[in-house]
């Protein structure tokens, strides 16, 4: 029942930031720095990789939070009221995602230019201002849950499912004997897998455990785009679109010993891009539109099974047939990047959501990421710190071990604390090969970060 209640509690049945934190902004990345910033292919100290397979997943809420000091009672004991702690509200939320980066490739050419081919599958869940008890209910089950009222406005929350395969170009634009910036572009073909999606102006009412009967009073809409079911995902050509990724990145590399410009370790790197411009298309959507009034016992949604089937056997709807454009999650990403000795770099990355309010659209939250970070050109270390306004602010651990990829944002605050409300985790395997610069041993013979260079 634990176990049951935390996958769909957290990913609401579905499968479902910075999906690498800490990862995205190493100096060796390679593909995964073109997922931030399209400019970083430019000047790459990657000269060539290959992406195998890569997989990022996280989700966080505001209403349920695992006790984990209860955890191992919870599994041998199965769920009590002291392992899963409650926050009620109406304007709970929930934000998840899901990417699988595939088969991908970056490839320098010369100094100054590189080019970036991305293929990519992504899911994104947001959901806002629902009530945390009446979400529970409708998809779990009223078995736990007491007596609880709900008033809930302008509710609504989206899944969207969709690939994308990218072209990505960067250049330096401007080369100074200290001074260096770089731009980027990356286009991208969307092919839309569905949606589903629901919306409200308002829903209220009142939940009687003594009889186990729920009175209501409001408007649902339900809709989907395109029979998005995981167990059957089809494709259809007419659910298209365009996308785009813009980056800008300035770096400051002083003079040290006899270095050339290009192969010179910069000292500080500041860096903005937007990311995900574009929507998607779909023709072929229905929406069922509810008024819902009165009593009804809860064994009739439990029985139902999801939430769709609920509404649909036991109200009226008004059915309607539309076309519905679905945005991306456009979020805008401002990076300062400060290299503190030799191998030792401290970043600060700020993400805001740029996507419109609009109910039919995702957005990532607004986050400050602190990492701290040790790289050579095969090993890499992070200790990311992210700082979240709608959900609880948590510590993880990363790292790049030549060609193996793995690292959580989440896992050092879940070991730490006395309570999970985010769980994240990727992992990937690529073949990357790095640009080799030979050392430059009069800079070297001074000491201290002047014998840095790009290669090492």
């Amino acid at each position: 029942m634990l176990l049951l209640l935390l996958s769909c509690l957290v990913t609401l049945n579905t499968l479902l930031a910075q999906g690498y934190p800490g990862l995205s902004v190493d100096n060796y990345s390679g593909v995964h720095g073109l997922l931030l910033n399209p400019a970083s292919v430019a000047g790459s100290r990657t000269g060539t990789e290959i992406n195998l397979a890569s997989v990022a997943a996280f989700a966080a809420n505001d209403y349920l939070k695992l006790n984990s000091t209860d955890i191992k009672e919870a599994i041998d004991n199965d769920l009590n009221d002291q392992v899963m702690l409650r926050t009620p509200g109406d304007d709970r939320s929930l934000n998840a995602h899901a990417d699988v980066l595939g088969p991908s490739l970056l490839m320098s050419f010369g100094k100054h230019t590189g080019l970036g081919i991305l293929t990519r599958a992504r899911s994104l869940y947001t959901l806002r201002n629902m009530n945390g008890q009446l979400v529970e209910g409708t998809t779990i089950g009223f078995d736990e849950l007491g007596d609880f009222t709900f008033d809930q406005r302008d509710h609504h929350s989206t899944l969207h499912t969709w690939g994308e395969v990218a072209l990505v170009f960067g250049t330096e634009i401007v080369q100074l004997e200290a001074h260096v910036l770089k731009a980027g572009v990356s286009l991208k073909y969307l092919q839309g897998l569905g949606a589903v999606y629901t919306y409200g102006e308002a829903l209220a009412g009142s939940y009687d455990a003594g009889n186990g009967r729920m009175s209501v009073d409001g408007d649902v809409t339900f809709g989907r785009a395109q029979e998005l079911y995981y167990d059957d995902v089809s494709f259809d050509v007419r659910a298209g679109g365009v996308g785009f990724d813009l980056g800008l990145v300035y770096e400051w590399r002083p003079t040290s010993g006899t270095e050339t410009q290009a192969y010179r370790p910069y000292r500080l790197r500041v860096a903005a891009s937007i990311m995900d411009l574009g929507k998607i298309t779909y023709d072929d959507t229905y929406a069922d539109t509810y008024r819902l009034a009165g009593t009804i016992p809860v064994s009739r949604i439990e029985d139902a099974g999801d939430t769709e089937s609920a509404l649909y056997e036991n109200f009226v709807a008004t059915y309607a047939e539309e076309s519905v454009d679905i945005g991306l999650p456009t979020a805008l990403n401002l990076l300062v990047d400060y290299r503190l000795t030799g191998k030792l770099y401290v970043s600060a990355l700020y993400t805001s959501p740029m996507s419109s309010d609009e109910r039919l659209s995702n957005g990532v939250p607004t986050t400050l990421t602190l990492a701290p970070r040790v790289e050579t050109r095969g090993f890499g270390l992070y200790l990311p710190y992210s700082f979240r306004t709608e959900q609880p602010n948590s510590l993880g651990v990363g790292m790049r071990l030549g060609p193996l990829l793995l690292g959580s944002g989440s896992l050092l605050s879940s070991v730490l604390s006395d309570g999970v409300q985010t769980v994240d985790v990727y992992a990937g395997i690529k073949l990357p090969f790095h640009r080799k610069v030979k050392k430059d041993k009069r800079a070297k013979a001074k000491g201290g970060d002047a014998g840095a260079e790009m290669g090492k």
